[in-house]
């Protein structure tokens, strides 16, 4: 989830398939906006892209454990957090990754996690999204 605000105004950007996407919700718009924004802008690309294989979250974390986590200097401590994360992956398609992060987020708040660690589990989603 890439939602940021730049002066009064909520922006997102993403990528898919190494192609950036970027726009913003527009003057007064809510944060809620800009993050249904960006979901709706990834569903028409989704759409458009018409039959492409469809990926899980599950798949792209564990393309990124493979690909470059293992060269982390925190590699090891990093299988607790995936572990955490997977909890609530639940095979969703990368499409969905939003609403997997909000998962991950509410549960963190719900359990009383330090604003850190939340922020620790949502990197690998970050991290797994653009590999």
């Amino acid at each position: 989830m890439s939602v940021y605000k730049r002066g009064d105004r909520w922006h997102y950007r993403f990528q898919v398939g190494g192609r950036p996407f970027s726009g913003s919700a527009g003057a007064g718009a809510t944060r809620a906006a800009a993050v249904q924004l960006e979901a709706q802008r990834r569903a028409q690309i989704a759409a458009e892209s018409g039959g492409a294989a469809r990926h899980s979250v599950d798949d792209a974390i564990a393309r990124w454990l493979r690909d470059y986590a293992g060269r982390l200097k925190g590699a090891a401590s990093l299988q607790s957090k995936v572990r955490a994360v997977v909890q609530h992956t639940h095979g969703a398609d990368i499409t969905e990754i939003v609403e997997v992060a909000a998962h991950v987020r509410a549960a963190g708040v719900e359990a009383d996690l330090a604003a850190a660690t939340i922020n620790r589990r949502l990197a690998i989603l970050r991290r797994a999204e653009i590999s």
